[in-house]
Order: C-alpha cells, then structure tokens, then sequence
C-alpha cells in the first residue's frame, strides 16, 4: 500500500552523490572573469596614435584655413557685370570736325618783298593761290599804313576770285614819295572756312618827289 506523499524523482547517483557531500545545493558551472577576452580591455597604442595624429592635422588644418580667409586670400570674388544681351552697343564718341583749317586755303608767295625806285624793283608780282576745295573770294587790306595810297604801294587787282586749286599773280607797284615804308598785307578771304589770311610783308623805298 502506497503512503500520500509525493513521489520523489529517481536523480542520478553522481548527482545525488555531489548533493550529499556538498551538503547544500547543486554545483553549476559558474564563468570565471579570468577568462574573458583580452581584446575587450586592451587598446592598440598604433591606432590610438594614428587617431590622435589625424585630430591635431584637423585642427591645424582649420586654423590655417581660418588665418587665410582673414587676410583676404579666401574672400569671394565678385562677378564681373556682364552686358545684357538687349542692351545697345555704346559706341565711343566721335570727335567734332572743325571747319576751320589750321593753316588757310589762300597762300601767298613769295611772303616778303622790297620795292625799290628803278624799273626792275619799282614793280614786283607775287602768286595767290586757293588751294582749299572750294572757290573762295578774297581783298587785300593794308595793316599799319592805311590805304593803299597812304601807304605807297599800289596792289593790282586788290580783290578777285580764286576756283579752287587755282592761283594768280598780283602786282604791286611802288609809289613812295620822300621816306622809305614798310608795312603788311593781308589777302582776306571772305568765308570763315578758308581759315586764317595770308600776309605779305614789304619795304618801300622813297623816289622822290
């Protein structure tokens, strides 16, 4: 006849065995700490040393970078102005033409005469010349001595018309009566566009009465 208790499994002898000696609870295998991975612990001085280089050529590199943009070397370069493709082309001014020539359409030659009171120098020519483009009219005109008559020489023709390119020759007589003269005249032009006149100078001797 079975009692009421409960039924006890059948453990193995050994570990029966091992719970009888211990006198308390089973042995389990328990992991020693001295057996863990070294790896978990240990660092590589070469690569800590690598890092550590890396860190300080960054911050170096960042300081640099830093010092240059102060100094200007970095600064952002501005955009040239470009031309819009509708605006028009500036074109540069082109300078004023004058009508006045610097040196005058009408040339005398030759520019300086003596009139004496014989036959070879009592009468003397010299040439007008137009060598402007277009015709020109022009008159003689005394400076210093007045009229022709005041001042003792006489010019023939002492106004005219001269075509362009063309010359003619003009006389000039010696009519001086006591003292020597002198003086100047100028063959006018009577457009501003001829430019400046031309000017004969001339001494005059005296013949007398």
């Amino acid at each position: 006849m079975q009692g009421d208790g409960p039924t006890l499994p059948n453990l193995p002898t050994d570990v029966s065995g091992a719970t009888r000696e211990s006198g308390g609870a089973p042995a389990w295998p328990v992991a020693n700490r001295h057996n863990q991975s070294p790896s978990a612990r240990y660092v590589n001085p070469t690569v800590l040393g690598f890092s550590l280089g890396a860190n300080v050529a960054l911050l170096i590199g960042l300081l640099g970078l830093l010092l240059l943009a102060r100094a200007g070397i970095f600064s952002p370069a501005r955009p040239s102005p470009t031309l819009s493709a509708s605006a028009p082309a500036l074109s540069s001014p082109t300078p004023a033409s004058s009508t006045t020539p610097t040196s005058g359409w009408l040339q005398v030659l030759p520019a300086s005469v003596h009139l004496g009171c014989d036959n070879g120098q009592q009468t003397q020519f010299v040439v007008l010349e137009n060598t402007g483009p277009e015709q020109v009219q022009w008159q003689a005109n005394f400076s210093g001595s007045g009229s022709a008559d005041q001042a003792g020489v006489e010019v023939s023709p002492n106004q005219g018309t001269l075509d362009a390119g063309t010359s003619m020759p003009i006389q000039l007589h010696n009519r001086t009566h006591g003292a020597d003269s002198q003086g100047t005249i100028s063959f006018d032009p009577d457009t501003p566009d001829a430019g400046p006149s031309p000017s004969l100078t001339y001494t005059a001797a005296g013949c007398g009465d």
